[in-house]
């Protein structure tokens, strides 16, 4: 590959990079890390890639739906990343792992900032792009039926294993 300026005419004129692929030019553009309030950042380390994580870069949380109150819960204390998860619902109708931005146990149904629906037989597996999603205070949990944030239905019992990896 080798990316050479080609001439563009926009209106003032500008110079942008471009690879010749087949008689094809194609623009080189450059991926930077978001910073906390969303403005451009560095350039994205090359090393890691976008949507991946090392092991020893984030902590796990692990657990069996109980279909209790219990299944309202804290993850992290304090404000952190949410990076990824791994997920499986082996029950019979989806169920919603519902994330709230608290330091402590949710109150179920209430200040939903986030959801991941999980279908019922299927893994669901994600690595968040970037850096993840951002938690100011805390990160809390709670697995539920309903797809509305207000749904206060648990889930069956060991039907729901969850992982997520945070920092």
């Amino acid at each position: 590959m080798s990316w050479q300026s080609i001439g563009v005419t926009p209106g003032v004129g500008a110079a942008v990079k471009a690879d010749n692929v087949g008689g094809v030019y194609i623009q080189a553009f450059k991926l930077l890390d978001a910073t906390e309030n969303g403005s451009a950042g560095a350039p994205v380390d090359a090393t890691k890639g976008l949507a991946t994580f090392a092991a020893d870069d984030v902590s796990t949380f692990h657990r069996v739906a109980t279909g209790t109150s219990a299944d309202t819960l804290n993850v992290k204390a304090t404000s952190g990343r949410l990076r990824g998860w791994n997920i499986l619902n082996i029950g019979d109708a989806p169920v919603y792992v519902k994330l709230h931005n608290t330091a402590s146990a949710p109150t179920i149904g209430t200040a939903v900032v986030f959801a991941i629906p999980v279908t019922a037989g299927f893994p669901e597996k994600f690595a968040m792009p970037g850096r993840g999603r951002f938690f100011s205070t805390g990160i809390g949990i709670s697995i539920v039926t309903g797809i509305l944030d207000a749904s206060t239905v648990l889930v069956t019992a060991d039907t729901v294993i969850l992982e997520l990896f945070y920092e």
